[in-house]
């Protein structure tokens, strides 16, 4: 899902290929040619339900479609970048990362769960584990 995640967050239009919102896999012919799973039963609903909410935030935050970025972290388990007033953040690894960021002290939105969050300044980021949060006005 990260990768997907990714996918939106950066400058452009994102692509993803028919099923994969509900987990159709793909592989070498022919099962590169699977029809699409219909049966909601056999849809995996948790693909299904990131892809909704994924799709949801593109098409109502401007951010998404902006083209620029500015990278705040680019460490090896963190990577953090801002695009307009939204924060993007990304925990690549298997402990939980800290992010100190003075802009973050007070009423923050995490777009993902539509909860807002009272902040000191630290955003703490769960093991492999992406976050969208930006400052309520």
């Amino acid at each position: 899902m990260h990768a997907f995640w990714m996918l939106y967050a950066c400058p452009r239009m994102p692509s993803v290929y028919d099923g994969d919102e509900v987990g159709l896999t793909g592989g070498k012919d022919p099962q590169n040619r699977r029809p699409m799973i219909w049966e909601e039963a056999k849809q995996h609903q948790e693909l299904k339900q990131f892809f909704t909410t994924l799709n949801h935030l593109y098409s109502q935050l401007e951010a998404f479609q902006s083209l620029y970025l500015t990278f705040l972290s680019r460490q090896e388990s963190l990577v953090v970048f801002q695009k307009k007033d939204v924060y993007f953040f990304l925990n690549r690894s298997s402990n939980p990362c800290t992010f100190k960021m003075d802009a973050f002290q007070g009423e923050v939105l995490n777009h993902w769960t539509n909860e807002i969050l009272v902040c000191d300044g630290t955003l703490l980021i769960p093991p492999y584990q992406f976050r969208i949060f930006s400052k309520t006005k």
